[in-house]
């Protein structure tokens, strides 16, 4: 994998369908275990509170909660070999930024196809399901190309990237999960669907994040090279 920014077209798709899968994986593995903490009365799923003891494990709480969208496309940016110099450290808070800006566009859009779909039926909320069953299908797609592209490395001769194979295949089987509990609440009649979009909202944050913090990479890579051949 290159070390410095991605070179191409098919590889800036590759990066944008890891930060999807992998961050979505994160997510899970922190969410999932900040749950296990609150089912065993350890530490609740509240803002960090109390004292003491009490604040150090809302705490942890807390941090689990949040982990996954913030190392998920760090780990992503390292499994591409990429460089965490303070050109990565600035495009990455570029990427956060306008990734974060953009997520709650993404999920006020439910609510237009809601409202859209309900000017033709009266049956509530088949936008806002049709607007998640898309998202669905987006991050199934970019979970397929990643997980192929993990199986065909592991299975040539010689393999070129097989921590991020690895990483891929984690982080699927552990959204997987997540997924199969959150459906399996929701057939047990629990309101429960809230968990499925954010893991869909992570996915897309990995994705976002990794994308721009790469085209911000090769935007200040680019500057520096004119720079130096004009001799500046």
């Amino acid at each position: 994998m290159p070390a410095g920014p991605v070179s191409n077209r098919r590889d800036r798709v590759m990066l944008a369908a890891d930060g999807c899968v992998i961050t979505a994986g994160a997510f899970a593995a922190m969410i999932g275990a900040a749950f296990g903490l609150d089912a065993l009365g350890v530490a609740p799923l509240a803002e960090p509170g109390g004292n003491g003891l009490d604040l150090f494990l809302s705490t942890i709480s807390w941090l689990l909660q949040v982990g996954g969208l913030l190392l998920g496309p760090i780990i992503v940016w390292r499994l591409h070999d990429r460089r965490l110099d303070r050109t990565a450290i600035i495009a990455g808070i570029a990427g956060f930024a306008i990734g974060g800006a953009l997520v709650m566009p993404v999920a006020m859009l439910g609510a237009f196809f809601d409202w859209f779909v309900g000017l033709f039926t009266t049956t509530q909320f088949v936008g806002a399901i049709g607007y998640l069953v898309l998202l669905v299908l987006a991050f199934l797609v970019a979970t397929v190309w990643a997980d192929v592209d993990a199986f065909r490395d592991l299975s040539a001769a010689h393999r070129s990237h097989v921590r991020l194979d690895v990483g891929r295949l984690v982080a699927t089987a552990a959204a997987a999960v997540f997924a199969g509990i959150v459906i399996a609440m929701m057939f047990a009649g629990e309101d429960a669907v809230e968990a499925l979009a954010f893991l869909l909202l992570a996915a897309f944050l990995g994705a976002a994040v990794v994308t721009i913090a790469d085209l911000v990479v090769r935007l200040i890579e680019n500057r520096v090279d004119r720079q130096a051949a004009a001799g500046i």
